[in-house]
């Protein structure tokens, strides 16, 4: 991993027993609606393998497995794999690695999903959409969940205010460094038409797109 990565990974360590009550707290719920709009998407089958890349604590992973999938949740962070094996009472198969360097093999997976996961690997963002393509078999389905730039001028606005002023602050009762990063994030990443656009150049032979909550979020659907 490169220093850039390595930091990302002591952030993610230090917030990793706080983070889904954070989280909810930050979305003001919303995201568990969002996840399961995506997966509703996704429409995992049982028996599928699923691979949830940057996983954390594993909520797409556990959200397959209890659709009958084979989910391997994958990050880089141990305390947050930590989390989502307690989630799982142990029976979610985790993996610790390289997003940028998956340890699987070519056409492994029936699904990939990710959540909140893209824009930290931003500055290599087509490696890793590559490295999504790869593993993932022909027909495969990836979806992915992740904060986005909403199109409408008064939404962008308000949404701006709260990400990069009312976040840091909220999210620094309990580690100001770790949520001044992840308001920080979210500049500069391609908005949802570039990223489906993006997804495509990867090698995925079509992605559609859903907005949400006036595209201060969107759900990105692939297909290999």
């Amino acid at each position: 991993m490169n220093p850039r990565e390595v930091a990302v990974r002591k952030l993610f360590s230090r917030i990793a027993r706080y983070y889904d009550v954070l989280n909810g707290v930050i979305s003001f719920g919303l995201h568990r609606g969002w996840r399961r709009q995506a997966i509703q998407m996704l429409d995992p089958q049982p028996g599928w393998r699923c691979l949830d890349v940057c996983s954390g604590t594993g909520d797409f992973a556990l959200a397959t497995q209890v659709r009958g999938c084979k989910p391997v949740a994958f990050d880089m962070t141990p305390e947050m794999l930590s989390v989502a094996r307690k989630r799982s009472a142990g029976t979610l198969d985790v993996v610790m690695g390289d997003a940028l360097s998956l340890p699987f093999g070519d056409a492994t997976f029936d699904c990939v999903t990710l959540g909140f996961g893209l824009r930290h690997s931003k500055q290599d963002l087509p490696v890793l959409l590559r490295e999504l393509a790869r593993v993932a078999k022909p027909g495969a389905r990836l979806v992915s969940l992740e904060l986005s730039h909403p199109p409408n001028r008064l939404w962008r606005f308000l949404s701006n205010i709260y990400i990069h002023m009312f976040l840091p602050i909220i999210g620094g009762v309990y580690d100001r460094e770790a949520y001044l990063y992840l308001s920080k994030s979210v500049a500069d990443f391609p908005d949802a038409p570039h990223l489906a656009q993006m997804l495509v150049v990867a090698g995925f032979s079509s992605c559609d797109h859903k907005l949400l909550t006036g595209g201060v979020a969107a759900i990105h659907l692939a297909v290999k």
